[in-house]
């Protein structure tokens, strides 16, 4: 494969689970009888996350080494990423902890 010219797609599907938990600041205004305005201002929380993704397109050898070579490019201090190539496709896995920062502008209407 010619890597300075190849292009070529594997699509990947799969799912992400997380559960985190966290705190928040932020305020609260009353707009009239039942609306209400609340902003919340930072939320950081911490959890730990679950994934799987597979690309089942088939790879002949040189191919395989491409895309060895570019997921070798995309890592993260965030989370672990196992990466599997074969001739089937590719195959990531993820686990580990999981950590985010929440903002929001919500309006709420109380019954």
């Amino acid at each position: 494969v010619d890597e300075s010219n190849y292009h070529r797609e594997v699509p990947l599907s799969g799912s992400l689970d997380a559960f985190t938990g966290g705190v928040a600041v932020g305020n609260q205004w009353k707009l009239g009888q039942n609306i209400y305005l609340d902003w919340r201002i930072v939320g950081p929380g911490y959890g730990f996350n679950n994934g799987k993704f597979e690309g089942k397109t088939p790879l002949n050898a040189d191919e395989q080494r491409e895309v060895r070579r570019q997921l070798d490019e995309f890592d993260s201090n965030l989370m672990k990423i196992k990466k599997e190539v074969n001739a089937d496709g590719v195959t990531l896995s993820t686990s580990g902890p999981f950590a985010g920062i929440r903002t929001a502008l919500s309006i709420g209407y109380r019954f």
